[in-house]
């Protein structure tokens, strides 16, 4: 399932995409949470993902 969201405040806009899945045990899960700022004092892009998908680089 993905979900789209606009937030506005006093220092600008963005937009936050988050997409999840309903694992076996019937909870959601989410496989990322993405947020990307407009206007105000810069445009940023935020990626989070669960622990288990960011790969150990040692």
């Amino acid at each position: 399932m993905a979900m789209k969201f606009y937030l506005q405040g006093s220092l600008g806009s963005g937009v936050v995409y988050l997409e999840v899945f309903e694992n076996d045990a019937k909870e959601f899960e989410y496989r990322h949470l993405l947020v990307e700022t407009e206007g105000g004092f810069s445009k940023k892009q935020v990626l989070i993902r669960p622990e288990e998908s960011v790969l150990d680089p040692f």
